[in-house]
């Protein structure tokens, strides 16, 4: 059972016990829970951002190793940040506000902000080729089980997983759990490299209300709910949240930025939503959905897939991170 979830921002430093050389790993604790009695966290690597789940065991909330004799040392993503580890217990700002997550989290969070389409849209970086994020919004249709196989079809060509983002909502896990644990079975497998993007919980829509009332912003809105429903899903099922959140409809104002930026999540956009005629370019965030609601957006990727060279699709963190 999984309870007393928290959000929590704490720089730290993780030991990776399953390296036989002791590697230290700095980076930043976002959430804290019980799994039973065993305390764990939801820690990303602000440099890589890599998200894993890490027991409290392997947590150290000061610098275990202030020395320069130490032979333990820091992964070599970190190795930037060794010299200052080295002279105190202590850790500064400086490791975790210069990293790619945070410099991320800032930009993307920035007050004012326009009531649509905020957040990391295209790569930050010159990158050749694209990101394929897949909206997982609550719906009474059937998954695009083609599209999602033309994507493990081509994993074969890759001869590594095909990378996709999909943004769930937990109100879809609840309701279509076989299509999910076949997502699951497939990462698993190595079929598909999938980070997994929190849609909110409900996803909130009526077809009446103008977006300054309609999905998250709707002043009935739980938002804590909202938030980290979805996570604790994810957790509950094995898998690992990262560090982004897809707000729903691409909607968002400045109170959900600041509290994006409070709780650590990074919002995610896009710049070509296919199913309303916007074109990819060369490092476009696209978007389509994969829960039957938007077909047309399906079919409209098909050809790009077809077309575009299997190795040029990219894992979301690289539109951050070089």
């Amino acid at each position: 059972m999984l309870y007393d979830y928290r959000p929590i921002f704490y720089p730290a430093v993780r030991t990776i016990t399953s390296n036989p050389a002791e590697i230290y790993e700095f980076g930043i604790i976002l959430r804290r829970f019980l799994i039973e009695e065993q305390v764990l966290f939801l820690f990303i690597n602000p440099q890589t951002m890599v998200t894993n789940i890490v027991p409290v065991e392997e947590i150290f909330f000061r610098n275990p190793m202030p020395s320069t004799d130490k032979k333990n040392s820091l992964r070599e993503d970190n190795s930037h940040l060794a010299h200052e580890l080295q002279n105190s217990h202590y850790i500064s700002w400086e490791h975790s506000r210069k990293s790619n997550y945070i410099e991320a989290l800032y930009r993307f969070t920035e007050i004012p902000a326009t009531l649509a389409s905020n957040g990391l849209s295209h790569a930050t970086k010159n990158v050749d080729g694209f990101f394929l994020t897949v909206d997982m919004c609550p719906s009474v249709n059937p998954t695009e089980k083609d599209f999602f196989q033309m994507l493990v079809d081509l994993t074969a060509k890759r001869k590594t997983p095909f990378p996709v983002a999909i943004s769930m909502t937990g109100a879809w896990i609840e309701k279509h759990n076989k299509d999910f644990n076949w997502l699951i079975e497939q990462k698993n497998n190595q079929k598909l490299d999938i980070t997994w993007v929190n849609h909110s919980y409900s996803h909130f829509y009526l077809l009446d209300l103008v977006n300054q009332e309609n999905f998250i912003l709707n002043p009935f809105t739980d938002l804590t709910l909202e938030l980290f429903e979805t996570e604790k899903t994810l957790i509950k099922n094995g898998q690992t949240p990262s560090a982004f959140f897809r707000f729903p409809g691409l909607i968002s104002d400045s109170k959900t930025l600041e509290l994006s930026r409070k709780y650590g999540f990074i919002p995610l956009g896009a710049d070509a939503w296919l199913a309303k005629q916007q074109k990819p370019t060369n490092g476009s965030i696209i978007l389509v959905h994969g829960n039957g609601n938007e077909h047309q957006g399906i079919i409209d990727i098909m050809p790009i897939l077809k077309e575009h060279d299997p190795e040029g699709w990219l894992p979301i963190n690289a539109a951050i991170c070089s």
